[in-house]
């Protein structure tokens, strides 16, 4: 809670939220408004990535996005379209298949990848196991 709080996040609008949402069952219940659960879990998800950014550089990297739930993705669309993040990049992989609806966003760059080749896996899993 402090370590929430040291980095500028209000500890009577976020804090509770965040705690709720991480499973921490010593939340005071009287700070939490049953019916806002999820517009200020999402506010409170985003404010800890951009308040996080403003004390120090920060990189979101977000893998196997295309098996996120919906709110999930709505956060992280907010996130990315959000004007004021400085010191914060998100990166994001997903499959060709999901539909990613910040593409046309400021600042916002989509590097398509292609799959390797059997021989290019084969050297990238040698290369693994040699490294270990």
């Amino acid at each position: 809670e402090d370590g929430f709080t040291q980095i500028g996040l209000d500890r009577k609008r976020h804090v509770p939220y965040l705690l709720l949402l991480i499973g921490n069952k010593k939340v005071d219940q009287s700070q939490v408004d049953p019916e806002l659960v999820g517009p200020r879990t999402h506010e409170a998800l985003i404010e800890l990535v951009v308040s996080h950014g403003r004390t120090s550089p920060t990189v979101l990297f977000l893998n196997d996005l295309h098996w996120a739930d919906e709110r999930s993705v709505s956060v992280i669309n907010h996130l990315i379209r959000k004007a004021d993040r400085p010191g914060v990049l998100v990166l994001t992989c997903y499959r060709p298949d999901f539909e990613a609806t910040w593409l046309n966003a400021p600042g916002v760059e989509n590097i398509n990848l292609i799959p390797l080749d059997r021989e290019q896996s084969a050297l990238l899993l040698r290369e693994c196991v040699a490294s270990e």
